[in-house]
């Protein structure tokens, strides 16, 4: 049977779940479950999306709130499961079939998903040995939330995001080259010089990847000509 195209939104919240084959152990002890969170910050910094919550339990599944931020869901998920396969390094598939992905749209569901989420966690941690990370401190010292993100879940402000809520995003290459100039012109800088300034340009890149449904291609090209794999050293060395 032909598998069913998902619905994909570049400015959509995700609850995202995945377990293991029936026959697998995704997480067998807490070195797993570390590099597993490893990973995640990882991609993470590369696809720019944000993390709202996220919890590793028992030893066959991980939940995520992924908010997409421009990035697409299918390259978010394939870049965090690949990465934790090859970690892994089984023979045999060890993800029972695709994740599952459920669209909110809604602010109660979004509560009512994160609250069932930080319940299971703490009632399975010691159980099943499993991590549930929502303290502050761990939080803050993974960087896998940031305060923002915090903030939102911690006050239960609507933290959903709508794709008519990127009116100001940068949409298309063109754009892009006209922001720069903009940038340039307000710092008394021509592009060229920005460009070679590598602490700015680093820093204009992370607020175009933020702010722009550009790929790493685009953005690459609109900064001098940069690689997509540069983009993403640039990002992760953030």
């Amino acid at each position: 049977m032909p598998r069913t195209a998902r619905d994909k939104y570049h400015y959509g919240v995700y609850y995202i779940s995945q377990s293991s084959d029936e026959d697998k152990v995704l997480f067998r002890n807490k070195d797993d479950r570390e590099k597993f969170l490893s990973i995640l910050s990882s991609v993470k910094k590369i696809s720019g999306f944000k993390l709202y919550a996220f919890c590793v339990i028992k030893s066959k599944e991980y939940h995520l709130i992924i908010g997409t931020n421009g990035s697409d869901i299918s390259s978010i998920m394939k870049g965090i499961n690949i990465r934790y396969a090859m970690y892994i390094d089984d023979s045999s598939p060890i993800f029972k079939d695709r994740y599952k992905s459920i669209l909110i749209e809604d602010k109660k569901d979004l509560i009512s998903i994160l609250d069932k989420i930080h319940a299971r966690g703490i009632e399975e941690d010691t159980r099943y040995n499993s991590y549930c990370f929502y303290d502050q401190r761990i939080i803050f010292d993974d960087g896998l939330l940031d305060k923002l993100d915090l903030d939102l879940l911690t006050e239960k402000e609507d933290c959903l995001v709508s794709m008519n809520d990127c009116d100001d995003c940068i949409r298309n290459i063109e754009e892009g080259y006209i922001e720069l100039k903009e940038i340039a012109n307000t710092k008394g800088l021509t592009v060229e010089e920005i460009i070679a300034d590598k602490p700015l340009r680093n820093d204009l890149i992370r607020q175009f990847r933020k702010n722009s449904t550009l790929s790493l291609k685009e953005i690459g090209k609109i900064f001098g000509g940069l690689s997509e794999s540069s983009i993403c050293k640039i990002l992760t060395n953030k």
